[in-house]
């Protein structure tokens, strides 16, 4: 035990200090003496100096004993804290890591000073990406009346905030199997943390949990050839998939989504003015060359402001007798949302006033503009939704798009007969290209951003609605704390990383690590042989690179 030292000698040091300033004192000038004489007395002075001296000491050795005191039931807190800090040196170091490998297009820092220059979580969109430990989970909701959904994540927090936001609303969402990419360079624990609060069961998953271990403890380094990262991509994801319906099948689990978080899952209408909208898409369909039969429904989908609205839906549907809503697995056809901007006035309409500073950050508000319907080249092929509950074998997947060949159908499933579709929403190039693709291998690039950005064909606001009826049901002030977080900021916020004197031109001379990896390839024919999509893109690409110099707003 660590003794106390006593407070000794302060009437030495009281001698020795009265006895120095005394001969100081006579050694100065009688001008000096005479000016003295109007101050208090030197031995008071003195009494003052000692006595904050006594008192320095005094709480020196109070808080030597409570230390010593405390040492032993402290032992495992200070084993801990110091567990805690190390993790966060790590994830700090990544994080800088990360920044020095993407510095072409972000400048943003992460704090290293005990938190004490770090913004409020309200200002701080970062503050989301900070390690934190989980919660306990709440109990199991019905398994009838909710969605589940397997998602995979790898630095997109950004995006699994208003993922959830929306999914845990519309649908509703209430268990959640997360794999988080052992590559990631955040946690998106304190995202799950808040909506395991409002009663969101989830479960985090690492790859030794679904992958055997030869290949989960095969790290796949970055300098590996571009066909082993896609084939580790692709058994990555249909593993997971395959083992979280497996998972979902013993929870007792019905209707679960495998989509990512730029995809949301959406009624394939308009919810206010049913009528005219059928009207109008009845005019388009005649116009065109299919002619198959539009959808009839039993009535009007509701509205993504009414909560748990979806499930609702496809119950109701199901009873009706309707041949789209019967089969165990239900293919949604995709609509590609591209990054161009709609007017502030547009894309603030019907936002409830205390949430218009969020909706500049949230993908389903921001953009408005799509590909055109039945495109399959710039929209991709469908996704799946399944209810386990009617599926008793879960054979290895062989497609994303048709998870179960047997009970799902093909992956180009018509956009006119189909009560569902899922937005795929694009986003801005600083989320697009703010972490590195869990490809790890060119399958992203800015040429490929680009040509999905210049989607605009049409525009839908079928999902806007959802933001009104979350905040009416939540209120204002909880409905914020839920979406902080979202999104990256706008446009503009990272602009002088790349060039600080030609920010119309940020996009392009921002994206000197994102160069399509068979780009001397492309450029070295006039004529690209291959399906659809790869003419396309390639014709772009050749396009795109003879006017390089042009900003992206005189693209778009």
């Amino acid at each position: 035990m660590v003794q106390p030292r006593p407070v000794v000698g302060i009437g030495k040091s009281i001698s020795r200090l009265n006895h120095t300033l005394f001969r100081r004192s006579s050694l100065s000038s009688s001008t000096t003496s005479r000016r003295r004489k109007n101050h208090p007395p030197c031995y008071i002075l003195l009494l003052v100096v000692g006595l904050c001296v006594a008192i320095l000491s005094f709480f020196h050795t109070v808080d030597i004993l409570s230390s010593t005191t405390t040492s032993s039931s402290s032992g495992s807190n200070n084993n801990n804290e110091h567990v805690v800090s190390l993790s966060l040196a790590q994830f700090r170091q990544s994080t800088s890591r990360q920044q020095q490998n993407n510095d072409d297009r972000t400048t943003r820092t992460i704090n290293d000073d005990n938190n004490k220059n770090h913004p409020s979580d309200t200002d701080d969109t970062f503050s989301i990406d900070r390690p934190e430990d989980p919660i306990s989970n709440p109990p199991l909701s019905d398994g009838n009346s909710t969605f589940s959904a397997c998602l995979l994540v790898m630095d997109d927090n950004h995006r699994l905030t208003e993922w959830l936001a929306y999914h845990y609303h519309v649908l509703p969402l209430r268990t959640l199997l997360v794999a988080v990419d052992p590559r990631s360079k955040t946690s998106p624990t304190k995202v799950l943390n808040r909506w395991r609060r409002m009663g969101l069961y989830i479960e985090e998953w690492n790859d030794q949990q679904f992958l055997k271990p030869e290949i989960a403890n095969n790290i796949i380094p970055d300098n590996a050839e571009l066909q082993i990262k896609r084939d580790r991509h692709r058994i990555r994801q249909k593993n997971f998939y395959r083992k979280c319906l497996e998972m979902f099948k013993r929870m007792e689990r019905t209707w679960v989504t495998l989509i990512d978080t730029d995809e949301f899952l959406m009624y394939n209408h308009r919810a206010e003015r049913f009528e005219e909208w059928e009207q109008h898409k009845q005019e388009i369909h005649t116009t065109r060359q299919y002619k198959g039969r539009r959808i009839a429904l039993s009535q009007p989908p509701p509205s993504p402001a009414d909560p748990g609205g979806m499930i609702r839906y496809l119950h109701r549907e199901q009873v009706a007798g309707h041949p789209y809503f019967q089969p165990p697995c239900i293919s949604c056809p995709r609509l590609q949302f591209g990054a161009k901007e709609s007017p502030r006035d547009e894309a603030y309409h019907r936002v409830p006033p205390p949430i218009l500073p969020t909706a500049d950050r949230l993908d389903t508000l921001r953009y408005r503009r799509h590909a055109e319907r039945q495109d399959f080249v710039k929209n991709g092929l469908s996704k799946s939704i399944l209810d386990v509950s009617r599926i008793d074998k879960f054979p290895r997947i062989q497609s994303l798009h048709r998870p179960i060949k047997e009970i799902c159908s093909a992956p180009w499933k018509d956009e006119w007969s189909s009560g569902l579709r899922i937005n795929h929403y694009l986003g801005s190039w600083e989320a697009y290209s703010f972490r590195d693709d869990s490809r790890r291998g060119g399958e992203r690039s800015y040429e490929g951003w680009v040509f999905k950005a210049m989607d605009a064909e049409e525009t839908d606001d079928n999902i806007r609605p959802w933001i009104s009826g979350f905040v009416k049901t939540h209120g204002p002030d909880k409905s914020k704390e839920l979406l902080q977080g979202s999104g990256l900021p706008p446009r503009g916020y990272q602009a002088a990383a790349s060039n600080p004197n030609n920010n119309n031109n940020y996009y392009y001379s921002n994206t000197l690590n994102w160069t399509i990896l068979f780009l001397d390839e492309i450029l070295g024919v006039n004529e690209t042989k291959g399906n659809d999509n790869r003419v396309a893109f390639d014709s772009f690409v050749r396009d795109f690179h003879l006017r390089k110099n042009q900003s992206l707003e005189g693209i778009l």
